[in-house]
């Protein structure tokens, strides 16, 4: 029952109207995960005086196996971006993929995407960053943070924030 988190408050400073921060998802549970509907999952908990609740969601979909799959396609098996990850390499044996026969990975990962939240100048964020065991617990999970940064367009809830 992995859980590691973070979190931080930030005051807004004058002249934004959002944040940005680049986010890797890398997981062991790709493929096996993909029908699941819980496995490992990331959570970006954004508190402010406009909007609470999960910007860590793409297309509307959690940030897990299952939900970021169409993304788990750009770095799998012998990928050299997973080299020396542990989710690098394949298991020796085929599994069905989107239809089709592969290799079948020991895991994967997205690639950068980019979470954007929504801010107001002056006021407060809190926010909570939190990675944890829902289903298996034989196969782990990696979340990468980099590079917050102010913005001074807003996103839209449930329209242009959260992952892209």
């Amino acid at each position: 029952d992995d859980l590691v988190w973070l979190a931080f408050d930030a005051t807004v400073p004058p002249g934004v109207s959002g944040y940005t921060i680049r986010v890797g998802f890398l997981s062991a549970a790709y493929p096996e995960d993909l029908a699941e509907e819980v496995s490992d999952l990331f959570v970006w908990w954004h508190e402010s005086p406009a909007y609470v609740g999960n910007l860590a969601t793409w297309n509307g979909a959690p940030a897990n196996v299952a939900g970021l799959g169409p993304r788990m396609h750009e770095f799998s098996g012998a990928h050299p971006m997973l080299l020396r990850t542990g989710m690098d390499g394949t298991t020796g044996g085929t599994c069905e993929i989107d239809g089709q026969t592969v290799d079948c990975p020991i895991g994967a990962a997205t690639g950068w995407m980019e979470l954007r939240g929504p801010a107001e100048s002056g006021e407060v964020v809190h926010v909570t960053a939190a990675l944890f065991d829902q289903g298996t617990l034989a196969r782990d999970t990696v979340v990468v943070l980099d590079g917050f940064g102010w913005e001074c367009e807003s996103c839209l809830v449930d329209e242009s924030c959260g992952l892209q």
